[in-house]
């Protein structure tokens, strides 16, 4: 598997995916997806990206971060994600 010795990179490689996959996404807004497994593949290639920079990034800025500092700041920011879900559960 690749193995990378700096979280930085792995991060910015991953959002950077998950930003790109946007584009489609927006065209596919605009005009009808050619298929199923067109819109199922960029969907995909979003949410792996996604997930695959959330632990790289979580190591990455623990290194920043005094473990005080950082304590608060993860907790305060996993309590706002997650009010962020219900609120869009409770709307959806």
């Amino acid at each position: 598997l690749l193995q990378l010795k700096n979280p930085k990179r792995w991060v910015i490689v991953t959002v950077t995916l998950q930003a790109l996959a946007f584009v489609p996404l927006i065209l596919f807004s605009f005009f009808k997806a050619p298929d199923f497994w067109s819109l199922f593949f960029v969907l995909t290639l979003y949410w792996g990206a996604g997930f695959a920079a959330g632990p790289a990034w979580n190591y990455w800025m623990g290194r920043l971060i005094e473990v005080d500092e950082g304590n608060q700041y993860f907790s305060r920011r996993a309590q706002v994600a997650q009010i962020g879900v219900l609120i869009g559960l409770i709307l959806g």
